[in-house]
């Protein structure tokens, strides 16, 4: 049992809640910047914010997209063909 604020409801007490204001209680941290990704405005740590990076969950600070359709060479199955990724 928990003791202490827990202001998202997620399970977790504030005190260590990696994201206090948004419920995420698997306190996912894909960066493992003490920022949950639920909060964080980069997930992957690349320096490229969520907002614009093409492949949010890998590192990919060069943003690499061969065949010009929005998702990062790393994320995409198919770099080379602009149809399908």
């Amino acid at each position: 049992m928990q003791s202490g604020a827990d202001s998202d409801g997620d399970g977790v007490g504030d005190q260590s809640d990696n994201c206090p204001t948004k419920r995420n209680a698997n306190q996912a941290d894909k960066d493992r910047d003490g920022i949950g990704d639920r909060c964080d405005r980069d997930i992957d740590g690349n320096l490229a914010p969520n907002t614009i990076d093409n492949c949010r969950t890998t590192p990919n600070a060069n943003q690499t997209d061969k065949d010009g359709d929005g998702f990062d060479n790393r994320c995409d199955s198919f770099p080379y063909d602009p149809r399908r990724h």
